[in-house]
This record gives structure tokens, sequence and C-alpha cells, in this order.
């Protein structure tokens, strides 16, 4: 089990930066702003073909904080692998 970093008291451009290291065997693209992390959790799932992790739609993550919401979900469904 990958021991990741959890999105907690931490912000997007750290925690994806640190989910880099963390998930080496994966290809984690690099984050280019807060506001795009819709699109660069998209690439993440695609890239690395993940198929049981939600695509993070505006429609179901509509706030700027919601990517902690899908972060979590991504890290459970991570280590569970």
């Amino acid at each position: 089990m990958a021991n990741i970093a959890l999105p907690t008291e931490i912000d997007f451009m750290r925690w994806a930066s640190q989910v880099r290291v963390d998930l080496s065997m994966y290809s984690i693209p690099i984050a280019e702003s807060p506001e795009k992390w819709r699109e660069w959790a998209i690439r993440l799932i695609q890239g690395n073909s993940i198929d049981n992790v939600p695509l993070p739609t505006e429609l179901s993550y509509p706030n700027p904080e919601d990517w902690r919401r899908w972060a979590i979900y991504f890290v459970r469904i991570i280590q569970q692998q």
C-alpha cells in the first residue's frame, strides 16, 4: 500500500507536487494552477487508466475547494490497490 499525502492542511499545488513524489510509479502530471485542478485530475485518471476514481466534473465538484473531496476519494482508491 502506498503512503500518500492526505489533502489536509495543504494547498492544492503542494499536494499535487507531493503526490508526484508519493506515487512515482504512476504518471502524475505537473499541476498548472489550483484553478485547473479538474483538468489535472482528469489527466491523472486517463493517463494511468484508473477506472474506479470519478472524473471531477464541474457538476459534481462545483467549488474550488472541492479538490479536497475528490483527492480524499482518490487517495482511498489508490491505497486499496
